[in-house]
């Protein structure tokens, strides 16, 4: 069956966070979705984390190494639903995140949705002088 939301996370070397992020997609509120996790020729154990994922809405692309845009690219051309999200290795979801979007998008016809960041280090500490 279609999902109605696809999401792309692009994986180069973040065996560090690329679980984090995939489960803050996964264990979200909007569950129709799948998660296409591209894996940019990583050298480091990016693909073990990725592969030790037991949720059968995560499809793997195991590709060589050519960069963010490429493999973001080919990741979006695999997607099944009309709608794609985009998320980066490093990022965490907010639980309500493409819940949020996905009702602001049908309320409002609109074509596009984005989000704010909040930048934190790698304990949850914010930035100071880069957030938005």
């Amino acid at each position: 069956m279609k999902p109605t939301i696809s999401v792309i996370l692009p994986v180069y070397n973040a065996e560090d966070s690329v679980r984090s992020a995939a489960d803050s997609i996964l264990d979200g509120t909007f569950k129709d979705i799948e998660l296409i996790i591209a894996n940019d020729g990583s050298t480091d154990d990016s693909l073990n984390q990725i592969h030790s994922l037991e949720d059968p809405r995560v499809r793997v692309l195991n590709l060589p190494h050519h960069g963010v845009a490429v493999t973001a690219n080919t990741a979006a051309a695999a997607c099944r639903a009309d709608w794609i999200a985009r998320m980066d290795a490093d990022d965490w979801s907010t639980p309500d995140r493409l819940e949020k979007q996905w009702n602001l998008a049908k309320s409002e016809c609109l074509d596009v949705v984005s989000g704010q960041v909040r930048i934190q280090d790698r304990q949850g500490r914010p930035v100071l002088g880069m957030q938005r």
